[in-house]
Parts: structure tokens; C-alpha cells; sequence
């Protein structure tokens, strides 16, 4: 599966619309944003003689590949649904049975599979939204966070598994799969920010996320006590520079896919950073205005 979501180079999911995912030889698992997919339901119960005598050397021996299943899942469907179950209960061991003949080349055991999911989204739930010949579409419930690691995962996305016949029956090509992110809308972001900037302005803090403010926290010191309407911009896409960089070293650059700006005007200039975590909306940085 070509993805996660966090740093380029971690795992990551390189969202640029597409965020891609690095996992030692996976190709990840791609993806892309998109909104409005339905709440996913719980899932389930996957030498010479003259010369000195040379020390022995030991090769490494090499990795014995895990048993594939005997039978193989009889549709698409069954096969997706029985990997998602037995990942959305961390039975990952369990998920690796599932897997294609090429990934089962990428992760030769069962063990370098539940490793690899140090950098993959976990998944919580997911519903069947669509049946395809080779591959099946679900709306999947993830566990959202926001990391050095992951980077951002979203609360929803809409996954595409490809699935592949083998072995008499149907298998999850993983490596061919696809996650789709769905984030809370952008109207979200202006609100979060008010509220973040009304709360500083009266000396607390809310509507932030629950990590030290990147960029210029000072900023956000200086509206304790200040005085004046607080006056908006609209939310909008960050703009690489040298001011984001902090966020950039953080997250990654599928950072300016998924965070919003939204500018502070008054009563003090600021741009404040926000990211969809989970369902709503949190402030993450405070950089120095525009212009």
C-alpha cells in the first residue's frame, strides 16, 4: 500500500494532494484529500595453507517466510473485510494472512508486517461503500493524531483496497491500496481560531492543540489583556517560506495540504496555524503576519 500520513521520509504519505508513505521497501499507501465520507461502522471478528587461518564467518541467516493461509478469502469483499478486522483489533499477524504473494515478497514474516505498522495509520472501523472486480472502497474510521511520526491522521478516510486472485480465492494487495482523507471544513478552522484568540485575549487557552505552539508562541502571549475587536481573515492554504519552516522541520511538507491559515488583523497581527485533529479543528502555530 503506497502511504501513511507524517513526515516525508517517515511514513509518509506525500500529500501534495497525495501524501505518501515511506516504509523501508513498501511503496506506501497514497493519499489524497477529499470530504464528505459517511462515519464508518465498527468492524468485524486477519584460504592458502601458508597463510594465517581466517576467523569463521557467520552469515546472517535468512528470514524464514511465514505460512501463507491455506485458503484464500472467496470475494473481494471477504478478503478486505477480514484484513480490516484483524488490523482495526491490532491482530496484525492475523491482517498478514490476508496479503498478496507481493507483499508477502516486501514483509517476508509475519513479524517484519507488524513492525512495519510503527509507521502506518492505525485503523479503528470501517463500512463497505462499493464493490469493484479488483478492488473494494470503504469508509474507515482511523485513530486520528497528530505526531513527529505519522504526522497528521485523519479521523476518516475513504480506503481503496485493491485485491488481487491467488491461491483458488481473493487476496489484499496492499501495496496497490489507497486511503483518501477527509477533514472537517475549512469554516471549522476560522472558529477554532476565534475562539483560540478570544480565550488568549481573556489570558486562557482553548481550542489548541495539546503540544507547545510552533513559530512565534510570543505572538500569542501578546493578546492576553489586549484590547480592540478581534478581526479575521478568511482560512486558507499555508504558503512555503521561510516563516513555515518550523512547521515544515515538524510535520513535513504534506503539512501545506492539510493545515489552514487563517490572519489575525486585530487587535494584535499574527497568522494562526491550524489542523484538522480528529473531527474539529485545534490551533498548532502562531507565525508573524504577511506583508
Amino acid at each position: 500500500m503506497g502511504t501513511t500520513w507524517g513526515r516525508a521520509g517517515a511514513i509518509p504519505l506525500a500529500l501534495t494532494l497525495v501524501v505518501g508513505v515511506a516504509l523501508g521497501v513498501v511503496a506506501g499507501i497514497a493519499v489524497f484529500r477529499d470530504r464528505g465520507i459517511p462515519a464508518p461502522a465498527p468492524l468485524p471478528e486477519v584460504a592458502a595453507a601458508a597463510a594465517p587461518a581466517a576467523a569463521a564467518v557467520q552469515a546472517s541467516p535468512l528470514p524464514v517466510p511465514s505460512p501463507v493461509p491455506v485458503e484464500a478469502a472467496t470475494t473481494p469483499e471477504a478478503a478486505v473485510l477480514g484484513f480490516l478486522a484483524a488490523e482495526a483489533r491490532r491482530d496484525h499477524e492475523g491482517s498478514y494472512a490476508f496479503l498478496s504473494a507481493a507483499d508477502r515478497a516486501a514483509w517476508p514474516t509475519a513479524p517484519a508486517w507488524v513492525a512495519a505498522h510503527a509507521d502506518l495509520p492505525p485503523i479503528t472501523g470501517a463500512q463497505v461503500t462499493e464493490v469493484r472486480d479488483d478492488a473494494v472502497v470503504t469508509a474507515t474510521s482511523l485513530d486520528a493524531r497528530l505526531d513527529p511520526v505519522l504526522g497528521l491522521v485523519p479521523a476518516r478516510a475513504a480506503g481503496t483496497w485493491a485485491t488481487v486472485p491467488e491461491g483458488g480465492g481473493v487476496r489484499v494487495h496492499f501495496s496497490a491500496s489507497t486511503l483518501q482523507p477527509s477533514y472537517p471544513s475549512d469554516e471549522g478552522a476560522a472558529e477554532a481560531v476565534a475562539t483560540w484568540a478570544e480565550a488568549r485575549a481573556g489570558c486562557t487557552t482553548a481550542a489548541q492543540a495539546d503540544a507547545p505552539l510552533l513559530g512565534s508562541p510570543a505572538l500569542a502571549d501578546r493578546l492576553c489583556g489586549a484590547s480592540g475587536a478581534l478581526d479575521l481573515g478568511a482560512p486558507g492554504t499555508l504558503v512555503e517560506g521561510e516563516r513555515t519552516l518550523p512547521l515544515l522541520d515538524a510535520y513535513g511538507p504534506e503539512v501545506f495540504a492539510w493545515a489552514r491559515a487563517v490572519d489575525v488583523r486585530a487587535p494584535v497581527a499574527m497568522t494562526v496555524v491550524a489542523a484538522p485533529i480528529g473531527e474539529s479543528w485545534l490551533v498548532v502555530a502562531v507565525l508573524p503576519p504577511t506583508g
